[in-house]
């Protein structure tokens, strides 16, 4: 089998170099069709991306699961039973900002010295546009797969993957064996899972007096900066010890982010930022509060986002910012969790990790490193559900929603052959 797997990557590649064009064309258009999110209604780029995939002889279903929220599966069976793939990719954008700070139109899709331009060209229609070419290729080439190839495209990875990646795992149990997702990488790291995630909304009530008259008032406000000041104190860069498995990559993923931090232009942040993946992270996203500035005011509440790091989940924070409430003599503040998620991740000794990481060695000759989002994916649906999920494309994350988003237009051709090559042995080994 080892030659004739051979033989099947060299055609692949050689298809790949073919249509070199064509592929390109294709992340332009897509970078050309506005998906911005909010408001995330991405009917045409799905219904481009139906066309295209259709246009090669496959099938595609598309599912609305809100308004303007489409899902996009394609599936290609092969003649017998076999392991499972499921490629992933997210059609939306998030807005581009203040227009004003493009130095190009950010829905051009043009290329200018050797760099793809517009929204989307990191993060990740160059992903998308590389996952559709490779999927595209097998029925191009008569290539019978011994198991099941699934292409997803979801709506709203940028809000949060609950009509889009969500859906698709837990409502149409779209699961398969392992995940590959485009994400950007720039092709030397392998993203192999993210922190949790807990959002906390405290509210507050006071008694009403005037400013003049604090004493015979109750202020809402003071109660919400003493929940903001002892979650900062008790919590905010916390350190948690990794689980054993994953130590390793920790380590690894940390000299990442601070590498991360210092080619933005951050060097004095460096070692902070590459702590973010052992440290618990506290922003204080929204306070709202007060009626007048001569009125004692009744009513506060903030919006506080927390990202745990593996080996701490959003039950034992929970539990802490009880305990912290009582102690504090701060039990009448109301909070809620209208977000939370685990902290995921695919160990690097799983089959996919491994497939994908011998063929970046063997197309691009390089030796991807382990990497970890302090961010939410829709990876992480898949790993809720055991299975192995890794991230993997062209496109910075240092790039990734910045104004004047770029990516080199030519790593699309190298990560359409490492993922025609990885969906090859993750089929026949």
């Amino acid at each position: 089998m080892g030659n004739e797997l051979e033989e099947l990557k060299g055609r692949l590649s050689s298809y790949v170099d073919k249509k070199h064009d064509e592929m390109v064309e294709l992340y332009s258009k897509l970078i050309r069709i506005p998906s911005e999110n909010p408001p995330g209604d991405v009917t045409e780029i799905a219904s481009f991306i139906k066309e295209y995939i259709e246009g090669h002889g496959l099938k595609v279903e598309a599912y609305e699961t809100a308004k303007g929220r489409i899902n996009l599966v394609s599936e290609i069976k092969g003649g017998r039973e076999g392991p499972h793939l499921v490629l992933n990719g997210h059609m939306d954008v998030v807005p581009v900002g203040d227009r004003s700070r493009w130095d190009f139109p950010p829905f051009c899709g043009e290329v200018r010295g050797g760099k793809m331009l517009g929204r989307g060209s990191s993060d990740m229609k160059g992903g998308l546009a590389g996952l559709i070419a490779a999927f595209v290729a097998f029925p191009d080439l008569g290539i019978e797969l011994p198991g099941t190839l699934t292409f997803t495209a979801t709506p709203d990875e940028e809000t949060g993957g609950h009509y889009g990646a969500r859906w698709l795992v837990e409502e149409k149990g779209i699961r398969g064996d392992a995940c590959l997702l485009g994400e950007p990488t720039d092709l030397d790291k392998i993203w192999l899972g993210e922190k949790g995630l807990l959002w906390l909304t405290f509210k507050a009530r006071g008694k009403p007096a005037h400013g003049s008259m604090p004493v015979l008032g109750e202020n809402a406000i003071v109660k919400i900066t003493e929940i903001v000041s002892l979650m900062r104190k008790e919590l905010e860069m916390k350190g948690v010890e990794p689980p054993s498995i994953v130590a390793e990559d920790i380590r690894i993923g940390r000299e990442l982010l601070s590498e991360m931090a210092e080619k933005m232009g951050y060097p004095q942040r460096a070692e902070e930022a590459g702590k973010l993946l052992d440290h618990i992270s506290i922003n204080v996203g929204v306070i709202k509060g007060g009626t007048k500035v001569n009125i004692v005011p009744e009513a506060c509440s903030v919006e506080i986002d927390l990202r745990l790091p593996f080996g701490i989940t959003p039950a034992d924070v929970e539990r802490r910012v009880k305990s912290l409430l009582k102690e504090s003599g701060l039990s009448d503040v109301e909070y809620e969790v209208p977000v939370s998620s685990e902290p995921n991740y695919t160990p690097s000794r799983e089959r996919i990790v491994k497939i994908l990481s011998d063929n970046v060695k063997r197309e691009l000759g390089i030796t991807p490193r382990p990497y970890f989002s302090t961010g939410g994916t829709d990876g992480r649906f898949f790993r809720m559900r055991g299975v192995p999920a890794v991230h993997y494309g062209m496109g910075s994350l240092i790039q990734a929603h910045a104004y004047n988003e770029t990516a080199p237009v030519e790593d699309l051709i190298k990560e359409i052959k490492v993922y025609t090559a990885t969906i090859l042995d993750f089929m026949y080994s």
